[in-house]
């Protein structure tokens, strides 16, 4: 095939996966029977050294009343992680985003009574999918379920090393102690998660997860090599004001799969990807409940947006929540003062 036979071959697949999303879209209507929104504006950065991670994450509680008010429902969070080896720190990084962003949404919940919470996580794709094959001879629901004892926002480093002992005994250092770092991170987010579920169910608040796009939907349609979410969709909705697409997403690694019960949106959940006006962004929100529940939670947001499609109080909110540079590194000067005098100081250069 020349270049220029590939290229067309190429946009024939970018027209025709147009045309399926066209086909399976729909406006979002917008739903008025609520009073008040729960949201968790949350953003994350992360960076590394020779032999650690450090991963800061921010994260502002607001509740958005039907007249269009917003209000602080508690103060600023600002929570600091450091994790043992540099083994895939932007994977690691989303499992302490994530973990830390349920947490903050869970104190939430038992503050307020919203008829609905979301989350909004821009600086990664929700859930975040384990990117390592190697199974191991371990219990992890069982791991998870101890680590939902422990974990709380001040106590994000307690639940990831007793993960961490738990594997570690369990194996009897017989794997390579930067992968049982990765798992027990997992396991910490995966608890973290159930805590989530478990409380929003007693108070019975609907919750979705509202996250950067990826290339999940370009996977799907066989373009994810060529394209991302958002670049495909901004091109098959650039002439429409309003739209929305559901997709049924199917986890396919193997820690996923093992916590279906405890943590079913892990395993599998249902996404949509929306635009709710001529100005909004395309955006991704992710739900582990029914059809028709998605779709209401759905047209709370878009009842919430203004004429051109955009949340204001998202905004707003992500300018409070942005993790600045000078925080990372301020972070990091605490961390090299406290291992000073310690031969741990080598894992920082």
């Amino acid at each position: 095939m020349t270049p220029a036979s590939e290229l067309a071959w190429v946009a024939r697949l970018i027209e025709e996966a147009k045309r399926r999303i066209l086909e399976a879209s729909r406006p979002p209507e917008p739903e008025g029977g609520w009073r008040t929104l729960a949201l968790v504006i949350a953003d994350s950065a992360v960076d590394w050294r020779a032999g650690a991670i450090l991963v800061l994450v921010k994260s502002v509680p607001l509740l958005l009343e039907r007249s269009g008010r917003a209000r602080r429902a508690g103060p600023v969070q600002l929570t600091a992680y450091v994790g043992l080896s540099s083994l895939r720190p932007e994977e690691r990084g989303a499992f302490t985003y994530t973990s830390a962003s349920a947490l903050a949404a869970s104190e939430l919940l038992k503050r307020v009574e919203p008829d609905a919470l979301f989350i909004y996580q821009a600086a990664a794709t929700f859930p975040p999918e384990a990117g390592v094959r190697e199974q191991l001879p371990l219990d992890i629901p069982r791991i998870c379920r101890e680590l939902r004892g422990v974990i709380s926002l001040a106590q994000l480093h307690e639940a990831a090393y007793k993960g961490m002992e738990m594997m570690s005994r369990a194996l009897r250092l017989k794997h390579p102690q930067p992968l049982i770092t990765y798992l027990s991170e997992y396991c910490a987010m995966a608890a973290a998660l159930a805590e989530l579920r478990e409380v929003a169910r007693d108070v019975g608040v609907p919750l979705a997860w509202v996250s950067r796009c990826s290339r999940r939907l370009a996977r799907s349609l066989g373009l994810d090599a060529w394209v991302t979410d958002e670049a495909l969709l901004s091109f098959a909705w650039e002439g429409v004001d309003r739209a929305a697409i559901h997709a049924l997403e199917l986890a396919d690694d193997y820690l996923a799969k093992q916590l279906a019960k405890l943590v079913p949106i892990l395993a599998a959940r249902r996404t949509w990807y929306y635009k709710l006006g001529p100005a909004g962004s395309i955006s991704r929100m992710t739900h582990s409940g029914s059809l028709s529940e998605g779709w209401y939670l759905l047209g709370m947001l878009a009842s919430a947006a203004d004429k051109h499609g955009r949340l204001r109080v998202v905004e707003r909110g992500a300018a409070l929540a942005s993790v600045r540079r000078g925080e990372l590194e301020s972070a990091w000067s605490h961390v090299q003062r406290t291992l000073s005098s310690s031969a741990l100081r080598l894992l920082l250069s």
